[in-house]
């Protein structure tokens, strides 16, 4: 991506700077510094939770084609400070939880999130819009008193082997290859 030139000035005799803006190609910007953030509605504002389809988990086409003429280069999901209080395992289909349900509802912050906009449709989404996706860990278990720090680094490590972690790879721990495994099993066979 080209910046175009860009100078301030100061202005003779004065504090005061003047800008100028011209077509004079300066330097090369790193295309990621367009990027944007796609989070979960966590301190009342609207998010993917107040428009996806609860039954596919998808946003509705004309957001979808919104998103496409922002031109994102990277998007950030699924939030910023409040995934220290979330569960990723919360965003993504899990056999076993009661009453059948394919994700648990959460709550941060006073607000319940339904979790049907998940890793699964973000990252499809993100394929969708040719845009590199940004996935935010949970750092808050690693840090409060008498954390077991390494049991937080599993979890996060979970979330990457969710993600990435080839199935058939022969270096995966039995951890890792579980995760790659529920991927699949959700509909996804090779890693995002």
């Amino acid at each position: 991506m080209l910046a175009s030139a860009f100078a301030a000035t100061p202005v003779a005799g004065a504090d005061e700077f003047a800008i100028r803006v011209t077509d004079q190609q300066l330097n090369q910007v790193d295309s990621r510094l367009f990027g944007h953030f796609l989070e979960i509605a966590s301190f009342g504002e609207l998010g993917p939770e107040a428009l996806v389809d609860p039954d596919t988990g998808r946003l509705p086409e004309e957001v979808v084609q919104q998103l496409k003429q922002l031109r994102p280069t990277v998007i950030r999901f699924p939030g910023g400070i409040d995934i220290d209080y979330l569960d990723w395992t919360d965003r993504i289909d899990l056999p076993g939880r009661p009453d059948g349900e394919r994700r648990p509802t959460s709550q941060t912050r006073g607000n319940t999130l339904t979790n049907y906009f998940g890793y699964d449709e973000f990252l499809e989404l993100a394929a969708e819009l040719d845009t590199q996706p940004l996935l935010v860990v949970n750092l808050r278990r690693s840090l409060e008193p008498g954390a077991d720090v390494a049991a937080a680094a599993e979890h996060a490590a979970a979330l990457v082997a969710y993600c990435n972690a080839d199935v058939d790879s022969e270096r995966l721990t039995a951890t890792d290859k579980r995760w790659a495994q529920q991927r699949v099993a959700n509909g996804h066979a090779k890693p995002w």
